[in-house]
């Protein structure tokens, strides 16, 4: 597959700033505020900086220079700060290198088994001085976030309980990444989602049949919110049924993994 040039990706840019209510007059600030939403975006927000000269502008390309992910966006940004110092802008200086810093103590994550109820304990430990910050919950599938408690204990303290419980209810506390943990605490008050994924959605035959499916299962599950994900980097030029919402794959897979 071809990959977008330079001109398509901001011209896909600009249709997402339009969506967002974002119009050619948009402010340094108010663009400031889309960042780090769309890479296509992106591009196209430091294509408009470079038009709008200012110390702000300047300041926000550089960052976009200096932090963004996509390369279409560093280069998009370094061709925005040429075209500012040509009209005389003053590029800041860049500030001097931080001294390393400390490392903060790592968090810990532990999760159990999920019981026949669906219910599963979640412990994330954060040390601190004086203790360990224990935030404890207990998630559910299907029915979300059950309980949720932040304390501050002792490391015995968290010994004793481990062990009560494996004593008392079998149940058996794993160390997984902190991540993980904090994954399952944070989605588990979201409503299901019901996703369909086709490669593209220009053809007739796959239109119907992706949509079909999609339809179908919000039908049976209203409580869900139901996307199509496609490989295309604009959105359908067709509209979508009632309730439904599409992501381009790309975008999808950052938010979601």
């Amino acid at each position: 597959m071809a990959k977008p040039s330079p001109d398509a990706l901001q011209e896909a840019g600009e249709g997402r700033l339009a969506e967002w209510g974002l119009g050619p007059t948009a402010t340094a600030a108010e663009l400031a505020g889309a960042l780090n939403r769309d890479a296509a975006a992106d591009v196209a927000i430091a294509h408009r900086l470079g038009a709008i000269a200012s110390a702000e502008s300047a300041e926000l390309l550089q960052r976009l220079q200096r932090e963004a992910a996509d390369k279409h966006v560093r280069k998009e940004a370094k061709r925005a700060l040429y075209r500012l110092e040509q009209r005389g802008v003053r590029l800041p200086e860049r500030a001097a290198a931080p001294s390393a810093p400390v490392a903060a103590p790592p968090i810990e994550g532990y999760v159990s088994p999920v019981d026949g109820r669906g219910d599963q304990l979640v412990w994330l430990l954060k040390p601190q001085p004086g203790g360990v910050a224990h935030l404890f919950a207990v998630i559910n599938d299907p029915e979300g976030l059950r309980e949720a408690a932040l304390n501050t204990v002792t490391r015995k303290v968290l010994k004793s309980v481990r062990a009560e419980l494996e004593r008392k209810h079998e149940l058996r506390l794993v160390e997984v990444d902190w991540r993980y943990a904090d994954f399952l605490v944070h989605r588990a008050g979201d409503p299901p989602r019901l996703v369909q994924v086709c490669l593209e959605s220009e053809d007739d035959e796959t239109w119907t049949r992706e949509l079909r499916g999609l339809e179908a299962a919000a039908e049976a599950h209203p409580d869900a919110r139901p996307t199509l994900v496609t490989l295309d980097s604009v959105p359908p030029t067709r509209a979508l049924p009632r309730g439904l919402t599409w992501a381009p794959a790309a975008r999808w897979l950052l938010e979601e993994m």
